[in-house]
């Protein structure tokens, strides 16, 4: 108990280190804010619900949005994943769904958690 205890003290002050170093970075091309203040930096993304990609695969997809400010946007943000798919060969990918779990509510931009549960589909290729 007190292991476990002391593994999630640990994975949360991994967690607020990593949160600050990413605010510092939250200009330029990872700014994607209409706005350009308030929004969400996300810290992490969790994808499930895949069936044929690998952990290798699913980083790359993740990396493409950890540590880029939004909207807070719902809709935006499955676009923006539905398009990493796609990007990738995955055009009929299904987003079913979005969760957004605020890290610290009171930093600007909020460090967030997106976990999506998304269906990928088949993967199309072109060329010879």
């Amino acid at each position: 108990m007190l292991v476990s205890v002391l593994n999630f003290v640990s994975s949360i002050a991994v967690l607020a280190i990593l949160c600050g170093s990413l605010l510092a970075q939250c200009t330029g091309k990872l700014d994607q804010r209409s706005g350009g203040a308030g929004g969400i930096l996300v810290s992490d993304l969790k994808i499930s619900g895949t069936k044929n990609l690998r952990t290798e695969q699913l980083h790359r997809i993740a990396s493409a949005m950890v540590g880029f400010c939004f909207d807070e946007d719902n809709d935006e943000l499955m676009e923006r994943l539905r398009s990493e798919f796609q990007n990738r060969g995955y055009f009929m990918v299904e987003v079913k769904s979005l969760d957004i779990k605020v890290v610290d509510p009171l930093t600007s931009p909020k460090p967030v958690v997106l976990e999506f549960d998304a269906n990928e589909g088949a993967r199309f290729k072109t060329g010879l």
